[in-house]
């Protein structure tokens, strides 16, 4: 009996610093046991009770854009521009000016990160 006492308390004791945003590391020092245990736990606790144990960090996932890819013969510059018909009839290099000596080396996918752009 005395024993569920000491689990629950434990159990509190991590679910309170993993709501403060505590690293598994952290937790286990205070716990005096290790971060895999810790992890494990929280993940068990996770499961029965998904409301009460969010997931701490949201992964974005980057954009992806696909870019054709130039070379130009003039400067040996070598730049991409987003794979848009539009844009890509219209396509200049970007040091030279120069059209003529475009040579068109594939299209390839970008990954962005949007917190970067803007």
């Amino acid at each position: 009996m005395q024993n569920q006492g000491v689990r629950r308390k434990k159990k509190q004791l991590i679910h309170e610093m993993f709501m403060q945003g505590n690293s598994y590391k952290e937790i286990a020092e205070t716990i005096g046991s290790n971060a895999a245990a810790v992890g494990h736990s929280v993940r068990l606790y996770r499961q029965k009770e998904p409301d009460q144990w969010p997931r701490v960090r949201n992964y974005i996932e980057p954009l992806t854009i696909e870019v054709q890819v130039y070379n130009c013969c003039d400067c040996s510059a070598l730049f991409a521009i987003e794979n848009n018909i539009e844009i890509q009839n219209d396509a200049t290099c970007p040091f030279c000016w120069e059209k003529e000596h475009l040579i068109e080396i594939g299209i390839n996918k970008l990954k962005v990160d949007e917190k970067k752009i803007g």
